[in-house]
């Protein structure tokens, strides 16, 4: 009898545990049928594709190792996949709909893709969590596992650390052939523009960020020292944006050795820098983008140096001096060199405050300081010196290209709605003038043939317009609001990328003067060619990549994990993206352009590494001495 119950309880778990791997292969199942279908919709894969059982069978194997259902709750992971997953519905709604004329298939297809992308994000990055959690000592030396080990000291006869050196220098030569080819400089329209003020043909005007045009003045008119050739002297300040991009790309390398990642992180980041090509052509273009870019790096960067010098959870103290000044001299910078830096810095200031509180006594001033700095540069001092600020138009490209829709379209408008509209623009230029991709149109149209200053004398009318037009007509606005930003957002956008020469016309006497040609021409198209050619690299020369990216490493970085190591203020890295990346999704200057991102790619060394620097804690060069005396004063 004690056999046969015993033989029973045998008999009951084995069916239980039998019941609960069916249970579980079958959620698998499911969760990867849908990942997989989600796939498909997004690389408009038909179901017959053999990629099909390639990608379900690869999602099984993944998910035997990454738990697709957990009970850890991982708030900030399903966050990032939330959005993540909506990205794919607004990008592909339109193309995948089309395919339909029910609107019950209409629904489902989207259900499924938001599912899908919802999963497969979450399952990325749950597994890339897993692997930062248990292969960072593989990545990164920290304190705990190869102390000082990554610290190379400049002092006392010991060995030099010539890496800031010698990778400017790698990085300069990579640009000379660019700087070159393309002399004077590649000026685009809004670069002559900028130009000419700068030499002086044209009055100064604060649309291009007046700070900047004199920064090119400078050089400019250091270059007449040497030479009365405007070429020439315009060259001075390329060369100087050009040498101060390869500074800042060899001082994010030098950055990351310092913080104990080793030779296969550091390297194929100096690569970037030196090698990929929009990085050479946009160092050699004239404009605020580069510059402005370079300036969120070492904001970053200077970032770093504060969380490393407080220490964990900022416990070992104060913030010093240097840091405080170079803190609010990039902050200023970064506020002046671009007008949604501004904004983007009083968005970032909030988060700043909170994640660094243990230091709000010596940021808090600061970060008023830059404000008020910044703020009084902005409006009475170069109202003062009676330089031109930005039209009214030019900060409202969204909301313009939102009525615009609705006029286009043709939707339903009240007499007094057509009224307001008329009294800015002529309502029939509109229909035809549109330009759903690009708010350039829209703005010229306004600027040409209607009035900005009834829109000034009467915010309140035209405010309650758009949002009444809104609430009628969502679905326009959110359509209108997509076709203006996907390419922020969305990774598989065509932009086209540094794929740009010559001197526009201006009035300063400046030419396109190449001195290097020939052979370097074919290799500089095959070289930007080949980011529309070959998968994965292509990804670098998206703008939605590095979106994606900063949102996967801010909710990693963000995200609790079983480790008491965890220092979960490295996320403060990834905010200037991310601030920066909001600003333009709600004031998008002209159309999504690779170069408004630039703040986005030249920090993603350092944002895509962030939850590395979340795990444990590394040894800057100055600490690593100041322990290394307090050691060596103990012995005496």
């Amino acid at each position: 009898m004690a056999h046969y119950c015993k033989w029973k309880d045998v008999k009951t778990v084995t069916k239980q545990h039998v019941n609960h791997t069916l249970l579980r292969t079958g959620t698998l199942c499911l969760i990867s049928l849908l990942e997989t279908w989600a796939l498909c919709l997004s690389l408009n894969l038909t179901t017959k594709n053999p990629a099909a059982f390639l990608f379900f069978a690869g999602l099984l194997f993944v998910h035997a190792k990454v738990p697709a259902v957990s009970k850890q709750k991982t708030p900030w992971i399903d966050l990032a996949g939330l959005l993540l997953a909506l990205s794919f519905v607004f990008a592909l709604h339109g193309s995948l709909t089309a395919q339909f004329t029910s609107r019950l298939f209409q629904l489902l297809v989207l259900v499924v893709l938001f599912a899908g992308m919802f999963l497969l994000s979450r399952t990325l990055l749950l597994g890339l969590q897993e692997l930062v959690s248990r292969r960072a000592s593989d990545i990164r030396r920290t304190e705990t596992s190869e102390q000082g080990s990554n610290i190379k000291t400049t002092t006392h006869g010991k060995k030099k650390d010539r890496t800031l050196l010698l990778s400017f220098l790698l990085i300069l030569v990579c640009y000379l052939p660019y700087f070159l080819y393309e002399f004077p400089g590649i000026l685009s329209p809004d670069g002559a523009w900028q130009a000419e003020q700068a030499i002086g043909t044209r009055p100064l005007s604060n649309h291009h960020p007046v700070v900047h045009t004199l920064v090119i003045r400078l050089f400019y008119r250091l270059g007449n020292l040497f030479t009365s050739d405007p070429d020439t002297a315009l060259s001075f300040y390329t060369f100087a944006q050009m040498a101060f991009h390869a500074f800042c790309g060899a001082l994010c390398v030098k950055t990351l050795k310092d913080l104990g990642f080793r030779k296969r992180i550091w390297v194929p980041v100096l690569l970037f820098y030196a090698i990929v090509p929009f990085e050479a052509v946009y160092a050699v273009m004239v404009g605020k983008d580069t510059v402005f870019g370079d300036i969120a790096l070492l904001l970053v960067l200077c970032l770093v140096r504060i969380l490393q010098e407080t220490g964990k959870d900022g416990h070992r103290g104060k913030i010093c001096g240097k840091s405080l000044v170079l803190f609010f001299l990039l902050s200023v910078c970064f506020c002046l060199f671009r007008t949604n830096g501004w904004y983007a810095f009083l968005l970032m200031t909030p988060f700043l405050l909170l994640i660094l509180r243990r230091q709000v006594k010596q940021l808090l001033p600061v970060t008023v300081c830059v404000i008020l700095a910044a703020g009084i540069i902005r409006g009475p001092v170069i109202n003062a010196m009676n330089i031109e600020q930005p039209d009214t138009v030019e900060s409202l490209c969204v909301p313009l290209q939102q009525v615009s829709a609705v006029v286009a379209e043709g939707k339903s408008l009240t007499k007094e709605e057509s009224s307001l509209i008329d009294a800015v623009v002529p309502i029939e230029s509109v229909k035809d003038q549109y330009n759903p991709v690009f708010a350039d149109d829209m703005k010229e149209l306004i600027r040409t043939t209607g009035d900005q200053s009834v829109l000034e004398k009467n915010k309140s009318a035209y405010l309650r317009l758009y949002v009444s037009l809104g609430l009628r007509y969502p679905g326009t606005y959110l359509q209108a609001w997509i076709n203006e930003t996907e390419g922020f957002w969305f990774p598989d956008y065509v932009h086209d990328t540094a794929n740009i020469d010559n001197v526009w016309t201006n009035n300063a006497g400046l030419v396109w003067r190449p001195i290097l040609g020939g052979a370097f021409v074919k290799i500089k198209e095959i070289l930007i060619k080949l980011g529309s050619f070959v998968p994965v690299y292509g990804l670098l020369w998206s703008s939605g990549f590095y979106a994606f990216l900063s949102l996967g490493a801010f909710a990693l970085t963000l995200e609790k994990k079983e480790s008491r190591k965890k220092d979960r203020r490295y996320g403060l890295l990834v905010l200037p993206s991310l601030c920066v990346l909001f600003t333009l999704l709600l004031a998008t200057p002209i159309a999504a352009e690779f170069r408004y991102t630039l703040a986005l790619t030249f920090t993603m060394p350092l944002t895509a590494f962030a939850p590395f620097l979340s795990q444990g804690e590394g040894i800057r060069q100055d600490t690593a001495e100041l322990i290394h005396e307090s050691k060596e004063n103990k012995n005496v």
